[in-house]
């Protein structure tokens, strides 16, 4: 029946015509002629500004002559096909649809090749390669109407089935993506992406397993997309995040960073950045990682340079206290990250930056009971347990259970393995929002002092940052004492790193 099917429409080409959401025709794939015709590109995903638009529909098509007469869609055997990678029949429908789209794969191969027509795919990329340096499309490479059509009804059922049925969808659509090769997919790269995005995101909050599968899928798009270092394919190390409280005998310097250009549409780095301040941890961590990915694990200022106002707008409030504390801990975590990878993007002496580092830690010292301050009235604060307090460092609710109710809906940390992409990827474990927060907190200024040491400890006392800098390292020392074990090696990692640089920066003084 698949072959039957790709006969018929490879044979009646010219009666297909792709269309958008009004019904009306587009030329997306194939070099346009005349002005009733729109050649596709991802771009103009973005509007001037940079922002993203809504994702354009693919995959639908009009059909015309005897194509149209017809009393059955073409187009129903690839609803069928991705139905029968969600079926909860796993051991048989999943296996059976996946030796059925790789046969109507290899003879669409066939037939183009025996037609003396160039291919529409690249080799399936090996599980050790990474993308080339340059791809350059044309117009004869681009994939025919059946399949561009399975891959959108692949996403749909992303987006459309329960999370329980998706694991079979995520499946289907990356032995998809490598059986039709690097070259072809990258047409669809911000839909795919867009996809992996909405996965990671819709994973239900109250199940801790479900972000698992989901996450993966995620991992192994971007890799296959990006590339990534290559010693995490060659020697398959333990991954840590970049906001985890690691301590070595020396802050380890950032990795030289590569000059562009990086091989990434903007509208797909425009998506990812949409997300670093997303109040969704698991998302935080997809962001940063495909970031890392995109740098080759070095600094990302290059990569975000063209970014800086609107990760501004985006990451600095007007005032932090009256932000709910999801979004507390979602912008506290991106400036941390902000900071650690790439140090000179906002500089330590900008304007913007210094104004939320005063504000942030009035909230904490208030919290710790350090002073009070009655501007700060109806503002609920997070002491250094994690616990609620309020304007005067008085506790919220008089019962501190040791064991915090929220944590059997927490995700543990996870490690993901996988051939498809380099390295063994430790994801770390979800926190209560009051200890994330202070974490968080924590973590924003070790990367502050690791990437701007001499400006933090040569500052003039009466400056903007020489009056922070003996509340920042009062803050570390305070944060020992902690009730979270998570709080506590966060502020040894920190307080470790400003020891370090504080006798470092002395000694190039002397």
């Amino acid at each position: 029946l698949g072959s039957h099917i790709l006969y018929l429409l490879v044979g009646h080409r010219a009666n297909i015509t792709r269309i958008d959401r009004d019904g009306c025709p587009i030329d997306p794939f194939h070099d346009g002629s005349g002005l009733d015709n729109e050649k596709y590109d991802s771009q103009n995903h973005l509007s001037e500004p940079g922002k993203l638009q809504p994702l354009r529909p693919f995959g639908s098509f009009r059909l015309s002559g005897p194509l149209d007469s017809m009393e059955i869609d073409p187009f129903v055997f690839n609803e069928s096909l991705a139905d029968a990678f969600t079926d909860a029949d796993t051991k048989n429908s999943h296996v059976a649809a996946t030796e059925v789209m790789h046969h109507i794969i290899e003879l669409y191969a066939r037939v183009k090749d025996q037609n003396g027509g160039s291919m529409d795919m690249d080799p399936p990329l090996s599980k050790d390669a990474s993308p080339p340096e340059e791809i350059t499309h044309k117009s004869t490479i681009w994939g025919d109407v059946l399949f561009e059509n399975l891959l959108s009804k692949l996403c749909h059922c992303c987006f459309s089935k329960p999370w329980n049925h998706r694991s079979g969808a995520m499946a289907g659509l990356f032995k998809f993506m490598k059986k039709m090769g690097l070259t072809w997919s990258m047409q669809f790269e911000v839909e795919i992406l867009h996809t992996a995005m909405f996965l990671v995101k819709d994973a239900p909050h109250g199940i801790a397993h479900a972000s698992k599968d989901s996450l993966r899928f995620f991992l192994q798009v971007s890799w296959f997309f990006f590339g990534g270092p290559q010693s995490w394919k060659e020697s398959s190390p333990l991954v840590h995040d970049v906001l985890c409280s690691t301590m070595s005998s020396k802050p380890v310097p950032l990795a030289e960073e590569i000059e562009g250009p990086f091989l990434v549409k903007q509208a797909s780095l425009t998506l990812i950045l949409s997300e670093i301040a997303s109040t969704k941890p698991l998302v935080r961590f997809v962001v940063r990682h495909v970031l890392r990915l995109l740098a080759r694990d070095s600094a990302i200022d290059s990569l975000l340079s063209n970014h800086v106002n609107s990760l501004k707008r985006l990451l600095f409030p007007k005032l932090l206290r009256t932000l709910p504390l999801p979004n507390q801990c979602a912008c506290v975590d991106a400036i941390a990250f902000i900071l650690e990878k790439a140090p000179t993007l906002i500089p330590i002496a900008d304007q913007n930056l210094l104004a939320f580092l005063s504000e942030l830690l009035k909230m904490i010292s208030i919290a710790d009971g350090e002073f009070s301050d009655t501007s700060f009235g109806s503002v609920v604060l997070i002491d250094k347990h994690g616990f609620g307090v309020n304007n005067g460092g008085e506790v919220t609710s008089q019962k501190r259970p040791t064991i915090r109710a929220s944590s059997i809906f927490l995700r543990e940390s996870i490690v993901l393995d996988d051939d498809s992409f380099g390295g063994r990827i430790q994801v770390p474990a979800e926190l209560p929002l009051g200890v994330q927060l202070r974490v968080s907190t924590l973590l924003l200024f070790r990367g502050l002092i690791r990437g701007s040491s001499d400006e933090f400890y040569d500052a003039d006392p009466q400056s903007k940052i020489g009056n922070i800098r003996p509340h920042v390292v009062a803050l570390l020392f305070r944060s020992l004492i902690s009730e979270p074990a998570e709080a506590v090696a966060a502020s040894a990692s920190a307080l470790h790193d400003a020891l370090i640089l504080c006798v470092s920066n002395k000694d190039k003084g002397e």
